[in-house]
């Protein structure tokens, strides 16, 4: 076992006899003392000893290196600091360098999209639907009731969850589905849960669940939705007919 005195007092014994340390040390620490954002502080806090100042070179150092508030960031997943989506933040308590971390604005910004993805769940839905926005509904005169009744429905949302729901009703391939995907991420952006089934495939999977008498739990998934979305009512029936 390796004692930490002798090996503590030999690096300090080749620090102090290396000329090459010596000349690199100097140059960092007029580096991160000249650096403005450090000369600034220092500049705040003139009751700092010069001691303090020292000991804390690779703390204003860590400061000085980093990205405070994304301005060196272009993206969250671009962060470039030893904590991602973390701002380095320098203070001073008493007398002594204090070195801590918030949250940057991208980070900020990350979870409050993650929480609000969260808000849309789905059930046998295409990836794509979840991505449908209204601004990207065409303006077919065709669909302007449809569109109006959905708009209102949001507007009525910002007040609570309406007491009365919506039906969108037509042929198949006129975009119902994507009208669905739409207002639930219109609706999430109100911090309002959304549960979104596709019918034929959830009554097939009930009617599996009977075997195993789970049927009780996949129902809650009704339940327990703010706004639940139901997509091709009635093509369950027709599947069932077919399948006969």
């Amino acid at each position: 076992m390796i004692e930490m005195k002798p090996v503590q007092s030999s690096l300090k014994k080749w620090m102090r006899g290396n000329n090459n340390f010596q000349e690199n040390y100097t140059k960092i620490k007029h580096e991160i003392l000249s650096d403005p954002e450090i000369s600034v502080f220092l500049s705040q806090h003139p009751q700092l000893p010069q001691s303090e100042i020292d000991k804390n070179l690779m703390k204003l150092y860590e400061y000085k290196s980093q990205s405070k508030q994304c301005d060196n960031c272009t993206c969250f997943a671009e962060c470039k600091n030893m904590l991602q989506g973390y701002s380095p933040n320098l203070y001073v308590e008493g007398k002594e360098i204090h070195l801590s971390y918030e949250k940057c604005h991208l980070r900020i910004d990350h979870e409050r999209q993650q929480e609000q993805q969260k808000l849309v769940q789905s059930l046998y839905m295409p990836k794509q639907i979840l991505e449908a926005a209204i601004d990207d509904i065409d303006t077919d005169p065709k669909r302007s009731k449809a569109v109006r009744d959905l708009l209102q429905f949001v507007e009525e949302a910002k007040s609570g969850i309406p007491e009365k729901g919506i039906y969108f009703y037509g042929p198949f391939g006129v975009g119902k589905t994507y009208f669905l995907g739409a207002l639930a991420n219109k609706l999430k952006e109100l911090h309002i849960s959304s549960t979104l089934i596709y019918m034929p495939e959830f009554v097939r999977e009930i009617k599996s669940s009977m075997k195993d008498d789970t049927v009780n739990k996949k129902l809650d998934y009704f339940k327990k939705a703010d706004v639940l979305m139901l997509d091709d009512i009635g093509a369950e029936m027709q599947s069932s007919m077919v399948s006969r």
